[in-house]
């Protein structure tokens, strides 16, 4: 009883929250986006011994909130598969992300056809692993545009930064640039 009626004052709240919105990026919304970033590296610098390239998928859905107008505070889950040849490397990482989405239109009257540029970065801790296993620590930030196609949901193209950390009794670092694309819906 307790458990359902501890579902039932968050539904409420969330859904006050939602309806004191007076747009996507108002204090209030909720935002859920999923993007999928690709990347392939070949040549002398990263081919293997058989002239193999690399291939790298990210998938990363996150789900925030707008605690002040254009101000955005969430969660986001990370999932990284690298394949090589006959070898494969999968990552998953989870941690908190903040986000700024610049309103470029202040006398909006519509939505569509809005555009939402935004700055994010977020953090997070993971595993990766391919038979052997290794600590992950994850740092990243992104800048990219939401392209608004109808009242609630827009099409995010960004560029991500990310710095990693990989240790299992020594330690071994990188940066990646990455360009992807996704979904974002708002609830408002």
């Amino acid at each position: 009883m307790k458990r359902a009626l501890s579902y039932l004052v968050i539904v409420l709240l969330l859904s006050g929250a939602i309806v004191a919105a007076e747009g996507p990026i108002d204090k209030g919304s909720m935002i859920i986006e999923g993007d999928v970033y690709l990347q392939h590296q070949s040549g002398e610098l990263w081919d293997n011994w058989q002239g193999e390239g690399r291939t790298t998928i990210a998938i990363s859905p996150s789900l925030g909130f707008f605690v002040t107008n254009g101000f955005m505070v969430g969660g986001q889950l990370y999932f990284l598969g690298i394949s090589q040849g006959t070898a494969d490397l999968t990552s998953v990482i989870i941690g908190p992300v903040v986000g700024y989405y610049f309103n470029t239109d202040p006398t909006r009257t519509r939505v569509k056809g809005s555009v939402y540029p935004y700055v994010a970065g977020g953090f997070g801790f993971g595993n990766i692993s391919n038979g052997d296993s290794a600590d992950q620590f994850s740092i990243g930030m992104v800048g990219g545009a939401v392209f608004m196609v109808s009242n609630a949901v827009g099409v995010d193209v960004g560029l991500r930064l990310q710095s990693d950390r990989l240790s299992n009794g020594g330690s071994a670092s990188g940066t990646t640039i990455w360009f992807g694309a996704g979904i974002t819906a708002f609830i408002w």
